[in-house]
């Protein structure tokens, strides 16, 4: 996993220091917000939703269906919103899929939100996919 997610940032030009999320621990919800902005780049390896504006609704209905983030619900509600004012049905379509295909997927796959994916960086993809039970997009 530790390549295709190497391969993402590349292609992203960021660096993993880039990633690292600012601020204090204060809360049981800053721990959670802190662990899933720097997951969120992870997560997109796995699930394989793209970093477009579909992948990213994909990718937050996933996170939806898992831990039932409000967070989530807001961004998704914004991303169709911005879609129906573009006032293309194709757009609108593919942030529909990506909605759908990542709340099924959040569904059917183990918590990923509660593993330590950091832990998984020599661990091949197809393999790590197969064991959190994830379809990717």
């Amino acid at each position: 996993m530790g390549n295709a997610y190497a391969n993402q940032l590349l292609a992203l030009n960021l660096s993993p220091g880039d990633l690292l999320p600012k601020g204090e621990i204060k809360t049981d919800l800053d721990y959670i917000q802190l662990r899933l902005r720097q997951t969120h780049d992870i997560m997109h390896v796995i699930t394989g939703f793209k970093t477009n504006a579909a992948g990213e609704i994909g990718l937050q209905a996933f996170n939806l269906a898992q831990i039932k983030s409000p967070v989530s619900a807001l961004i998704i509600f914004g991303g169709i919103l911005s879609g129906l004012k573009r006032k293309s049905n194709s757009s609108l379509d593919d942030l529909l899929i990506a909605l759908s295909k990542g709340f099924r997927m959040g569904e059917e796959a183990v918590t990923l939100q509660t593993q330590k994916l950091e832990a998984e960086w020599g661990t091949n993809l197809e393999e790590l996919r197969k064991r959190y039970r994830v379809d990717p997009a």
